[in-house]
C-alpha cells in the first residue's frame, strides 16, 4: 500500500478512505499522476489522472471499485460530480454524463428519472444504520450530450449549413443537482438541472431543466473558470472579475448578505452590498448559431437585441485568478497571492444578519477573525496569505502573477473546501523536495497512514503566532509532506495521496 495522509474522517468512513487510497495508490505506482478526485454525496466518486484516464471510486462495490469508466480510457480533460451525478469532457470537446439519479435533469441528456434498479450486491450501511445491509444504487452508463438548448423538440444546437453541430466543451462544474459547461471559445456557459435558487443563471427558475441552455447574460464574455457547489454557481472572467448566482443562505456568494441571487451578479470586495450589475445590449445577429433552434432560421434572419454583463473590472478591486467552493464556503486566490474567504456553515443558529449579532470570536475554516456572523458574508483576507506566499516562492517567480504563468502556478495548487476545513496543498516541483500542506479549520489531526499503522504529524512551528495573542487559536496548521500528488475528499473524509 502506498502511504497517504489522513486529514479528517468520521469513524465509519475510515475503511472507505483506506479502500479509496489503495486504488489511487495502485495507479500511482503504475506511473499515473493524480489530477483530480471528485465525489457524489454517497457511494461513488471518480479520479482523473494526467494520462486522461478516468477511474471509478466505489469502495462499497469491490467489483467496480478502481475500474476504468466507459469512455474514460484516455483523453479525459475535466470532470465534476454533484450529489448523484458525474459529468466529464474529453480533449475532443465531447461531454458525457452519468449517475444514479436524474430527478432534476442534471445529466443534461433530455431525460428525467429518479433511480435505476438496484445492484444485486449489498454493502454495510454507515452512520445511524451501521451494521445493516443496504442495496447499492446502480449507475447509468455514460451518455454523450448531443444537443444544447430548448428548441421545438427539446433539442437545440449550433447550426451551420443546415447541420446541427456539437458544441466543444473544455470545462465542467457540478452543483448538488445542476451542471455547468464552458465552451472551447470560453465565451459561453451552458447550464441544466435544478434552478429554483437561480443557480442556472437565467430569468426562469425551473424545478428541472433536462437540457443544456446557454446563460445569455454571460455570452460573449471572456471566461477563465466556472465553479459550482450546492445550489450556487460562480463564473470567473479573464479580466479577474467574478460573477456569482444562486442560493446564499450561508453568505457563500460574498455579497454581504444572505439573500439569494437569481441572475449573474458581479461580486464586490469592499464589504458593501453589491448593486444590480449594469447590463449592455448586444446585437444578437452575431448569436445566430447560439439561439437558432434545430430546423429554425428565426434568429438567423431576424436579429434580436439581448443583454449581457460588462466584463470590465474596477481597478480598485482585486484581480481574481481562481475560485474554490463547497455548499457553505468559498475561497479565492488573487493575482497578488492574497487568499480571500466567505461563508459560514449552517448550524442551529443560521447566518441571519438582522436577528443574530452574537459574537463569534474565532477563526475556523474562514481563516480570519470573526466577531459577528455578518462578517462571514463578505470576502475578506485569510490570515495564512503571507505564509502560503512564502511556500509558493519555489513555484512563483514573480508577484503579481504573469498571465503566462497562471496555469502553471494553479496546476501546483490543490484546494478542497468542506464544512469543517479548507485544505491547501502546494505540490513540490521536484520529487526530492517536500510539498507544503496548509489546513485551516476544525480537523482533529493529520496522520501519515502506512501498512504498519498511522503516525500523527506535528505541524511546523510558526513565528507569527508568537506575535499575536498566544491564547487565541487561529485554527491553522502547516505541515511538510513528501510525495504528495493531490487531495481526495468526500463528505465523510479528507485525505492526501
Amino acid at each position: 500500500m502506498r502511504p497517504y495522509f489522513l486529514l479528517d474522517a468520521s469513524p465509519n468512513a475510515v475503511s472507505l478512505c483506506e479502500r479509496t487510497a489503495a486504488v489511487l495508490g495502485k495507479y500511482i505506482l503504475e506511473g499515473e499522476t493524480l489530477v483530480k478526485a471528485v465525489y457524489c454525496s454517497k457511494y461513488y466518486g471518480v479520479a482523473l489522472f494526467r494520462s486522461g484516464r478516468l477511474v471509478l471510486l466505489a469502495p462499497d462495490s469491490p467489483e467496480h471499485h478502481g475500474t476504468v469508466i466507459e469512455g474514460g480510457d484516455g483523453h479525459v480533460r475535466d470532470v465534476a460530480a454533484g450529489d448523484t451525478h458525474i459529468v466529464f469532457c474529453k480533449e475532443d470537446g465531447t461531454v458525457y454524463s452519468f449517475g444514479y439519479s436524474n430527478k432534476h435533469g442534471q445529466l443534461g441528456d433530455g431525460s428525467v428519472w429518479r433511480s435505476l434498479p438496484f445492484e444485486q450486491e449489498t454493502h454495510e450501511a454507515e452512520g445511524s444504520d451501521a451494521g445493516e445491509k443496504q442495496e447499492l444504487p446502480r449507475l447509468s452508463s455514460p451518455q454523450m450530450i448531443i444537443g444544447f438548448g430548448g428548441g421545438m423538440d427539446g433539442v437545440e444546437g449550433h447550426i451551420q449549413n443546415g447541420k446541427m453541430l456539437l458544441v466543444p466543451v473544455v470545462a465542467v462544474a457540478c452543483g448538488a443537482f445542476h451542471t455547468l459547461l464552458l465552451t472551447s471559445l470560453r465565451n459561453c456557459v451552458y447550464a441544466c438541472g435544478l434552478g429554483v435558487s437561480g443557480q442556472l443563471g437565467g430569468r426562469q427558475r425551473p424545478v428541472l431543466q433536462p437540457t443544456f441552455k446557454s446563460i445569455r447574460l454571460l455570452f460573449g464574455l471572456t471566461i477563465r473558470q466556472i465553479a459550482a457547489a450546492g445550489n450556487h454557481s460562480f463564473v470567473l472572467l479573464q479580466t479577474g472579475k467574478l460573477f456569482a448566482f444562486g442560493e446564499n443562505l450561508c453568505g457563500q456568494l460574498g455579497f454581504g448578505s444572505v439573500k439569494a441571487v437569481h441572475t449573474p451578479r458581479a461580486v464586490v470586495f469592499n464589504g458593501a452590498v453589491s448593486s444590480v450589475e449594469m447590463r449592455h445590449p448586444l446585437d444578437s445577429s452575431v448569436l445566430k448559431s447560439l439561439r437558432a433552434a434545430w430546423g429554425s432560421a428565426e434568429s438567423m434572419y431576424f436579429p434580436l437585441r439581448v443583454e449581457r454583463l460588462s466584463q470590465e473590472r474596477d481597478p480598485n478591486e482585486p484581480f481574481i485568478v481562481s475560485v474554490w467552493c463547497c455548499p457553505t464556503r468559498t475561497v479565492l486566490l488573487t493575482r497578488t497571492l492574497e487568499w480571500l474567504s466567505c461563508g459560514l456553515a449552517l448550524s442551529r443558529s443560521p447566518c441571519e444578519i438582522k436577528v443574530s449579532t452574537l459574537r463569534m470570536d474565532r477563526y475556523g475554516p474562514l481563516g480570519r477573525w470573526i466577531e459577528r456572523k455578518e462578517e462571514a458574508t463578505s470576502f475578506r483576507k485569510m490570515q495564512w496569505s503571507e505564509s502560503v506566499a512564502v511556500a509558493l516562492k519555489g513555484v512563483v517567480p514573480s508577484i503579481p502573477l504573469e498571465e503566462s504563468l497562471m496555469d502553471e502556478v494553479l496546476g501546483a495548487i490543490h484546494v478542497k473546501c468542506s464544512n469543517n476545513a479548507v485544505a491547501l496543498l502546494i505540490r513540490s516541483s521536484g520529487e526530492s523536495q517536500p510539498s507544503h500542506l496548509f489546513v485551516q479549520g476544525e480537523t482533529p489531526a493529520v496522520f501519515l497512514v502506512e501498512e504498519d499503522g498511522r503516525t500523527s504529524l506535528s505541524p511546523a512551528p510558526r513565528a507569527d503566532k508568537l506575535l499575536h495573542d498566544h491564547e487565541v487559536d487561529d485554527d491553522a496548521a502547516e505541515f511538510t509532506v513528501m510525495e504528495a500528488q493531490g487531495i481526495f475528499a468526500s463528505e465523510a473524509f479528507m485525505a492526501i495521496m
